[in-house]
């Protein structure tokens, strides 16, 4: 969706520039039925003033918008401390909106930071649909996504999880453990299926039966009776991420089942606040909020859009039995 000027607005509605100005920011000098007609066609074409262009000059907004995907995650939770700090120390506030996992709120919470007047957008993306996709295009500030790269023009920080996904597959198989299973949440998130699609390709590069290795679960207290009936003893589990990997050992403990004796488990985020010595996925998230901040402002400034890419790392804890170590006893 190509973005509507003043200059364009004013030549289709055959009004002045000033005029159009005037009436879309509330200025006396312009008459009911012309400003309503510049108001309802400004409405129809997706005209929205832009914020930055208008007031910087006079620091009237100094306001940085972020939408993540939930607070309640120590990840998210992480993420926004960082962007929070750094935001501050440059005379910024920020206005938060949280999508609470919800990818469809997505639309809305640009909409709300819209009207906000924020100067720039930081947006944690994981809904791929075309309508959020043309809001995000739409936008006359600069705007960052937080994780995943969706558009050549649009500047984003993402981390190589993919990598990480194929390094859990390939330790899995120096511990011994070859009956490897993805846990995944809902099946539809963008990240979920990523990384299903490769532990699965790596399984099979090393000649390795996945079918029938996935589960997605909606109800963390049913997992351990789905493991026990359909998963042979010592089977390894990569979940989608730390918070289901402990939900997931929660469960199996229920049933009198234990990490890593009975299954072993890899999760996803390296989060701090983890009850069990988790074997996991780092994924990079104190230094993905400073990119994307360093990115959302060079462009404030007024230089060119970027994309960053960070790696993951596999952080070794004891969730894993090392079955090559027992057999060799």
């Amino acid at each position: 969706m190509s973005k509507i000027t003043i200059k364009e607005l004013a030549k289709i509605t055959g009004y002045s520039k000033s005029t159009v100005s005037y009436a879309l920011n509330g200025k006396d000098g312009v008459g009911n039925n012309a400003r309503k007609e510049i108001i309802e066609k400004a409405n129809e074409l997706g005209y929205f003033p832009n914020p930055f262009a208008q007031n910087i000059s006079s620091g009237t907004y100094r306001n940085i918008g972020v939408i993540l995907r939930d607070i309640k995650n120590p990840f998210y939770a992480n993420v926004f401390s960082v962007i929070g700090r750094l935001c501050e120390k440059e005379g910024y506030e920020v206005m938060y909106y949280d999508l609470a996992g919800n990818p469809n709120r997505t639309k809305k919470g640009i909409e709300f930071l819209k009207q906000k007047m924020v100067q720039g957008i930081i947006l944690d993306f994981f809904g791929n649909t075309e309508e959020v996709m043309d809001s995000i295009l739409s936008l006359q500030i600069p705007v960052v996504v937080f994780g995943l790269n969706i558009n050549d023009s649009i500047s984003c920080v993402q981390a190589d999880d993919e990598n990480g996904a194929r390094d859990a597959v390939d330790y899995s198989l120096k511990c011994g453990c070859r009956d490897i299973y993805y846990i995944g949440k809902n099946g539809t998130d963008i990240f979920d299926l990523r990384r299903e699609k490769t532990i699965k390709e790596r399984c099979e590069f090393y000649g390795l039966d996945f079918k029938d290795h996935t589960f997605y679960i909606e109800k963390t207290d049913d997992i351990a009776n789905e493991i026990i009936e359909k998963c042979p003893p010592d089977s390894l589990f990569i979940c989608y991420n730390d918070v289901l990997a402990c939900k997931v050992i929660s469960s199996l403990m229920k049933k009198n089942k234990f990490v890593p004796n009975d299954y072993s488990i890899i999760g996803f985020d390296n989060i701090d606040i983890i009850p069990y010595p988790l074997t996991t996925i780092d994924i990079p998230k104190s230094q993905m909020s400073v990119e994307a901040i360093r990115l959302l402002f060079k462009q404030l400034n007024g230089g060119e859009k970027e994309k960053v890419t960070l790696s993951s790392k596999l952080i070794i804890r004891d969730s894993v039995k090392q079955k090559n170590e027992r057999d060799n006893k």
